[in-house]
């Protein structure tokens, strides 16, 4: 413009004091204070540098009517190269346009880089921890002075730190959610614990995941704490009071895919897809239980159910066909069936919808994987061990996933929903 820069969207151009012409972008003519060899104040050409105000009055290698000859004839050709320049070409074309009445097109903005996205979210991304962290520092120094005026002083420093947090926070959501539709993957809390090896791979899984998995993915790993990536107290699992995960990285990595062929980070995407259905929840309750009154859990017994019945039918058609009688064919006898029919399975194919089938049938059918029948009294933990169980398959395991969406469509669908109403309340 003429008294302003250009602006654009997070434009982070301002403006400062010049010396220059306002045409050619170099200094005016003119002159400015300096100092001779002894001190004395004297005025020299504004456009003078350093180097040459050495030469010509310090070290006196050169005399001022040579040094403006020299800079005269040196300007004369920046100035040929600036009118021609690709930017005062297209400037004048566009003030030509508008003078005549034509139709000006906006230049095409250059499209943002994965660097460019990166960069600006290690730049939210700081500034959201600092302002956070100063801010409930600062509720310590208050409690801890009783001088009013001192403790005013502190609040006003906090409320600036929680503006300041909160600006943060907007711009960081509004990365990662540029970063996720165009497949560039943040994971700044686990790469505190896991090594780069490890995220490389994890960010490229969730990289091929649909992009509601990425969004919600970006969104979420701010808070993807790890407590322990050594746990052997127990098995892996999230852990709601710390709003953490405790892992056996190596079993996760290194013994589950070679003893049972299951991928590497199954786990850990199993026990995060966990903190992340309580995250959604604000960590007070679990999207997978109460999304549309528990609508999750109901549909995971009525798959089951629906399926052990027609199973049921067939068997008692079998036996019709065999010449005995219906009636000698018991439900029990259908849960063994199933529970056969999934034994049959590869590990990598069978352990989700395995573990899915003993819940929602309390222990009655189920493969070679599944918890303990103790695990499932409450009818809660069916729908959370689902969630967490798509959540990581969707990542890393197609071959677990096409066995889910086989024996429990309608629930996967639900699954699917509850991650897409979260992702649009969102954004």
């Amino acid at each position: 413009g003429e008294n302003a820069p250009p602006m654009h969207v997070r434009c982070r151009s301002t403006i400062i004091g010049s010396l220059d012409d306002g045409k050619s972008g170099r200094i005016s003519k003119g002159s400015r204070a300096a100092k001779d060899e002894n001190g004395k104040r004297i005025k020299i050409p504004a456009d003078m540098n350093y180097n040459d105000w050495k030469k010509v009055y310090i070290d006196k290698t050169q005399t001022l009517a040579d040094w403006r000859k020299a800079k005269d004839a040196e300007d004369k050709i920046l100035r040929e190269k600036d009118k021609n320049s690709k930017i005062r070409v297209e400037g004048r074309e566009i003030i030509r346009k508008l003078a005549n009445g034509e139709n000006v097109t906006p230049p095409t903005p250059k499209a943002r880089t994965e660097t460019d996205i990166r960069r600006d979210y290690d730049s939210y991304r700081k500034s959201f921890d600092d302002n956070r962290q100063k801010y409930f520092s600062l509720n310590q120094k208050i409690s801890n002075t009783s001088s009013a005026t001192q403790q005013q002083k502190y609040i006003d420093e906090q409320k600036i730190a929680y503006d300041a947090w909160k600006e943060a926070e907007k711009q960081l959501k509004a990365v990662q959610i540029e970063g996720a539709k165009k497949k560039v993957i943040f994971a700044s809390e686990l790469s505190k614990m896991y090594d780069k090896a490890d995220i490389a791979v994890i960010i490229d899984k969730v990289k091929n995941a649909p992009e509601n998995i990425r969004l919600l993915w970006n969104l979420a790993e701010g808070d993807m704490k790890v407590l322990s990536k050594t746990y052997m107290r127990g098995a892996s699992h999230y852990s709601p009071s710390d709003k953490a995960i405790n892992i056996d990285l190596y079993k996760d990595t290194v013994t589950n895919p070679s003893k049972y062929g299951l991928p590497a980070y199954k786990t850990t995407f199993h026990e995060l897809g966990h903190l992340i259905d309580h995250w959604m929840k604000s960590r007070l309750l679990y999207q997978s239980r109460y999304f549309k009154n528990g609508a999750f859990g109901d549909s995971l017994k009525n798959e089951a159910a629906e399926y052990v019945n027609d199973v049921l039918k067939k068997l008692k058609a079998d036996a019709v066909t065999a010449g005995k009688s219906a009636t000698s064919i018991k439900k029990a006898d259908a849960y063994n069936s199933v529970s056969r029919e999934l034994k049959k399975l590869p590990d990598v194919s069978q352990a989700d919808v395995s573990d899915m089938f003993d819940g929602a049938t309390k222990g009655k059918a189920c493969g070679r994987w599944g918890h303990k029948a103790a695990y499932w009294k409450s009818d809660d933990m069916l729908p959370l061990e689902a969630f967490a169980e798509m959540f990581s398959v969707t990542l890393c395991s197609p071959e677990s996933l096409a066995q889910i969406t086989k024996y429990f469509p309608k629930s996967y669908k639900i699954f699917e929903e509850m991650i897409d109403d979260f992702v649009k309340g969102v954004i």
